[in-house]
């Protein structure tokens, strides 16, 4: 099961590829994501983007190969000031589309799919792919272009504490301290 929130897909119908009616054989599409498409994702990571995805689909009797390539910016709020910051990502990944009686996902990458099905609706993979290849600490690049407003409020309800520090523990804090700045 996936951890993230489902979108209803029938409003991203261009994000849906056909299978019923293709030969075997390989398929290009050339997909692009953008603002429009995140805005559809409720409380998503990411607030918009720009993204070429390339996708290879290898049709063959009983299974469905699916190869993503894609690379882009995205827009998210920075961890440390909530301000917007914008972010290169890129990714590739493959998934196997199977048949069989009803919609699963049978492991991270292989998905089965209904024998009568039609089409591949790919806006839910298509979104986790590009918010799993984000960083997992978004951040500007140095602490001075963050909102020096919203760091000065949040240093001033900081919690002081006046309890003793282990003299190990006090070196490792002086070196976390220096690569946070």
């Amino acid at each position: 099961m996936s951890p993230f929130k489902r979108v209803e897909v029938n409003k991203l119908k261009e994000f849906n590829i056909p299978i019923s009616g293709i030969k075997e054989g390989n398929y290009e599409y050339k997909i692009e994501v953008n603002n429009e498409f995140f805005a559809h994702f409720d409380d998503s990571l990411v607030a918009g983007g720009e993204i070429q995805l390339n996708l290879l689909m290898e049709k063959m009797i009983n299974i469905i190969i699916l190869h993503f390539n894609f690379k882009g910016i995205i827009e998210a709020s920075c961890d440390r000031c909530l301000d917007p910051i914008t972010m290169k990502v890129k990714g590739e990944d493959k998934i196997f589309v199977k048949y069989g009686e009803e919609a699963d996902v049978l492991a991270e990458n292989v998905l089965v799919i209904p024998h009568d099905a039609h089409e591949i609706e790919l806006a839910q993979i298509i979104y986790e792919m590009i918010v799993l290849s984000k960083p997992s600490r978004n951040v500007h690049g140095k602490r001075s272009e963050c909102n020096q407003e919203v760091l000065n409020k949040l240093k001033e309800h900081e919690i002081k504490t006046n309890i003793e520090v282990d003299p190990r523990w006090a070196a490792l804090n002086k070196l976390k301290n220096t690569n946070l700045n």
